[in-house]
């Protein structure tokens, strides 16, 4: 559960971050869930780092343009966003899966209103 995920964490002290992934985390269905994890983990370790890896394009989640999407956004450092293609699969990428996914810097993305890829 929750809590005792959020305890786990405040034991780690050389713990930096999390990561979310499949099913599909930013889906309608789990991001007010999502939104509730992520602010609770910030909310005991504001620093933490949040990773969330889904087969939404950062595009096609702003463009929901709804008040907990965006929030959800505003609260995920880096998102590895895109569907995984085994057509496009490549075992020698870091942190993703085939070439179209992209490691983006959503905090840069949202302030500078633009795709911002993190160097891997």
């Amino acid at each position: 559960n929750k809590e005792e995920i959020i305890n786990r964490i405040c034991e780690n002290s050389i713990l930096k971050g999390v990561t979310l992934s499949g099913g599909e985390p930013l889906c309608k269905e789990n991001i007010p869930e999502v939104l509730d994890f992520i602010k609770s983990i910030k909310e005991v370790r504001p620093n933490f780092n949040i990773w969330c890896y889904s087969g939404y394009t950062l595009e096609e989640l702003m463009d929901r343009n709804d008040e907990i999407t965006n929030e959800t956004l505003a609260n995920i450092d880096v998102l590895v966003d895109g569907r995984f293609r085994e057509d496009l699969k490549n075992p020698t990428l870091k942190f993703k899966g085939s070439e179209n996914q992209r490691i983006l810097d959503v905090p840069k993305c949202i302030h500078e209103h633009k795709i911002v890829q993190v160097a891997v």
